[in-house]
């Protein structure tokens, strides 16, 4: 696919998805935690992106209400933070797996 963006374009639109995710992250992992588990990871992936679409979707409003940008940018600034976003629950989940849980006294 052709990148139609010059490098500054592509750098703001790469620096807003990082904020934009960072910024969701939280939310979303609340928001699909308790699913995951039972989920493979294609079903998971599937999953944090349809939940996780309206949080990015909000984020992305309140990041650039004061930017100008075209249509075109906000879906790929979209697009960016919800595969960052996956990719970060999806680790996090992984990650909890991996760490042992401590049980009460």
């Amino acid at each position: 696919m052709f990148n139609w963006f010059t490098r500054q374009q592509r750098q703001k639109i790469d620096s807003l998805a990082a904020l934009v995710a960072a910024r969701s992250q939280s939310e979303a992992w609340e928001a699909t935690a308790g699913t995951l588990k039972q989920l493979s990871e294609p079903a998971a992936r599937g999953y944090i992106r349809g939940r996780a679409g309206i949080i990015v979707s909000r984020e992305l409003f309140l990041a650039t209400r004061s930017d100008q940008i075209t249509a075109v940018q906000h879906q790929q600034i979209r697009e960016s933070a919800v595969l960052q976003l996956v990719d970060a629950i999806l680790a996090e989940h992984r990650q909890r797996q991996l760490t042992p849980q401590r049980r009460a006294a």
